[in-house]
């Protein structure tokens, strides 16, 4: 508008007439620019949504398929839960990655019948503080590695279902009901795949080691079917 002011000597009546249409054009095409980026938007997110279903369907029936052909072991990693850092950003994606994906796995094993004899077992080596690490702000903090109590789920093969077993303090930092020490969880997973761990030794450096270590260890009865 400015550089048609500037090449034409118009009066005033016929500058503010020109004025009126342009900015009649330009706002039905705003508003038409902007309807058309909206759509476009949406699609994009829908596209978006669609490849990660695909791709998350894609991994779930990869699983199904190890399991369907009697591969004994299967360990799927997924990296990137070190968050002492940018806590807010990264967890959302972290879960938004796995939660979906769990859930489907344990849901198409049970539907076909596999999961009376397959153990599915999430977890990871330690747990997270509940507290803060690093800069302190709404968008940026992280946790630090914490030991003394974390979380693992397990479902299949004996275990029972919808069951909730050992209890931390307040602050989430002590085990104060039924701690299950990484020996006993092994024990116990051992038992599930029918192997007796006072039994089962390996050789190693002249000596015939146990998966549960030199320490007593048991099974953990209470979280079986």
């Amino acid at each position: 508008v400015a550089g048609v002011y500037q090449r034409h000597d118009w009066k005033d009546e016929k500058r503010e007439a020109l004025l009126r249409a342009l900015q009649g054009i330009h706002g039905d095409h705003h508003a038409e620019l902007e309807a058309l980026r909206s759509t476009l938007q949406n699609e994009k997110n829908r596209q978006e949504a669609d490849l990660k279903e695909r791709l998350r369907q894609r991994r779930e029936a990869r699983l199904n398929r190890m399991a369907e052909r009697g591969v004994p072991f299967i360990q799927l990693f997924q990296r990137g839960w070190d968050q002492h850092g940018s806590l807010p950003r990264l967890i959302r994606g972290q879960c938004n990655s796995i939660d979906h994906a769990a859930a489907g796995l344990v849901k198409d094993l049970k539907r076909r019948g596999m999961l009376d004899d397959t153990l599915v077992i999430w977890g990871g080596e330690f747990g997270r503080t509940i507290y803060s690490q690093g800069k302190l702000s709404k968008n940026n903090h992280g946790r630090d590695h914490h030991g003394r109590c974390f979380t693992m789920w397990m479902a299949g093969a004996g275990v029972k279902e919808g069951f909730e077993y050992g209890k931390t303090d307040d602050h989430s930092y002590n085990i104060v009901e039924n701690p299950v020490p990484i020996r006993n969880f092994n024990a116990t997973i051992l038992h599930l795949l029918g192997i007796d761990h006072n039994r089962f030794t390996y050789r190693h450096q002249g000596l015939d080691q146990k998966i549960t270590g030199v320490e007593e260890s048991h099974i953990v009865k209470d979280i079986l079917s």
